[in-house]
């Protein structure tokens, strides 16, 4: 099995690609499932397993955004007669760029998402507040915000 990144974080105007491939005799079957075990369903214009296996995260307006969807551990499996072969877990985060009209402070955007926007001087980054809880000191950012998605 071809291991998926460990951590993808993306911007909601982007959207994210995930691919796992893994082969084998028979060849095996491949499913996304969620941390819990359950299978990943297809939400239309949220997120669809394509036919290749790849998990993809639409782009979405943030009135869409759904915390079961957007924020989670996610992981392949690859399965024939032999056994199953369950990839490491794939951390993902969606972050919204920009601010609602509908919030109207900062307070409000870090409780709905969990995440501070802070724009300044042309750039715009974007913080997970979950990794500066857990002391992360460094924040990477891009001065194209067109090129948000971040595979670490």
């Amino acid at each position: 099995m071809l291991q998926p990144p460990t951590r993808v974080a993306f911007a909601n105007t982007q959207g994210a690609d995930i691919s796992c491939t893994a082969s084998g005799r028979p060849a095996p079957e491949l499913d996304w499932v969620r941390e819990d075990g359950s299978a990943v369903d297809n939400i239309p214009d949220l997120v669809t397993v394509l036919p290749n296996n790849t998990l993809r995260f639409h782009p979405f307006p943030q009135a869409s955004f759904m915390t079961t969807v957007h924020k989670g551990v996610y992981r392949c499996l690859a399965s024939n007669a032999a056994g199953t072969i369950v990839s490491n877990n794939v951390t993902v985060r969606a972050v919204l760029l920009g601010i609602s009209s509908a919030i109207t402070s900062l307070s409000e955007l870090v409780s709905f998402v969990g995440v501070a926007v802070v724009v300044g001087g042309g750039d715009v980054v974007a913080v997970d507040v979950e990794d500066v809880m857990n002391g992360v000191s460094s924040v990477q950012c891009c001065r194209d915000y067109r090129q948000q998605q971040r595979h670490c």
